[in-house]
């Protein structure tokens, strides 16, 4: 990449670790201010920190669709905006029916 991603906001999910920790150390590195989102508040919150000022967190559930509409706002009121969103979260466990629908079934 060549800085495609100056001055862009962006937010990934399931951001605190693994992959998508490193899709938010590349999208920082490429010029990006970027929201970690993670349901590890303390490992989110070091992670964030450790990326530097165009970096924040935010605690968010996937599973919760009020958690993540509060997810775009405050990528919104932090950095202005939002040009980017990787769903990288997981859910684990038992099958959340709202956000599968008639396939769960």
């Amino acid at each position: 990449m060549t800085n495609e991603l100056s001055g862009k906001v962006a937010v990934v999910t399931g951001g605190s670790s693994g992959i998508g920790l490193g899709v938010a150390q590349r999208f920082v590195d490429e010029g990006a201010r970027v929201v970690v989102a993670d349901v590890d508040r303390e490992r989110g919150e070091e992670d964030a920190g450790g990326l530097g000022p165009d970096a924040a967190f935010l605690r968010t559930d996937v599973a919760v669709p009020d958690d993540v509409a509060g997810l775009v706002r405050y990528a919104v009121e932090t950095f202005g905006g939002l040009d980017v969103m990787v769903n990288n979260a997981g859910i684990s466990g038992a099958r959340h029916t709202t956000l599968v629908g008639n396939a769960a079934r």
